[in-house]
């Protein structure tokens, strides 16, 4: 018999499984209504089937906010991401700056502080410290 595994949240434990479970859920959210989730309020997670109330806090230092056709991550307050650009540039966002880690539905690219040409970056890099 197998252990059941306990998860950190309903799409699971790591980055990289609730970021995935994120941008899955946008996108078939587009692929069935023909339109990105909502970008306001409750919405922004109610649209996707999840529960507003489960989001509340960050995951391990990362504040998830899906909406519209992006996904935001920030940084908890005293966290900073850090994460390389594609030319191997060390970027670093901290909570103070107030800005997001971006991913693009559209591009399917993820970005720093903004969807613009040159913001591109890896975020196989990402350490939250």
């Amino acid at each position: 018999m197998k252990k059941k595994e306990n998860k950190l949240t309903g799409l699971g434990s790591t980055f990289k499984e609730i970021s995935t479970g994120f941008i899955n859920l946008m996108q078939d959210y587009y692929d069935a209504k023909g339109k990105y989730p909502r970008i306001w309020g409750d919405y922004v997670y109610t649209d996707i089937g999840l529960n507003p109330a489960d989001w509340a806090n960050s995951v391990e230092g990362i504040i998830y906010k899906p909406g519209g056709k992006v996904l935001r991550l920030r940084p908890e307050e005293g966290c900073t991401f850090y994460m390389q650009d594609l030319s191997g540039e060390e970027r670093e966002l901290s909570s103070r700056l107030n800005w997001d880690l971006v991913y693009s539905m559209e591009d399917k690219t993820w970005y720093y502080h903004i969807v613009e040409k040159g913001n591109e970056i890896d975020i196989s890099s990402l350490q939250v410290k």
